[in-house]
Protein backbone atom coordinates (compact mmCIF):
# COMPACT_ATOMS: atom_id res chain seq x y z
CA UNK A 1 0.00 0.00 0.00
CA UNK A 2 1.47 3.32 -1.07
CA UNK A 3 -0.13 5.27 1.79
CA UNK A 4 2.48 3.87 4.18
CA UNK A 5 5.17 5.61 2.11
CA UNK A 6 3.25 8.63 0.85
CA UNK A 7 1.97 9.88 4.20
CA UNK A 8 5.31 9.94 6.10
CA UNK A 9 7.06 11.29 2.99
CA UNK A 10 4.56 14.15 2.74
CA UNK A 11 4.96 14.85 6.47
CA UNK A 12 8.75 14.90 6.12
CA UNK A 13 8.60 17.26 3.13
CA UNK A 14 6.15 19.50 4.99
CA UNK A 15 8.36 19.57 8.07
CA UNK A 16 11.45 20.35 5.99
CA UNK A 17 9.62 23.15 4.15
CA UNK A 18 8.39 24.57 7.48
CA UNK A 19 11.91 24.49 8.91
CA UNK A 20 13.24 26.20 5.78
CA UNK A 21 10.55 28.89 5.99
CA UNK A 22 11.25 29.39 9.70
CA UNK A 23 14.98 29.76 9.01
CA UNK A 24 14.33 32.56 6.53
CA UNK A 25 13.86 36.09 7.90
Amino acid sequence: VAWVITLPAAALIGAAFYALAAALP
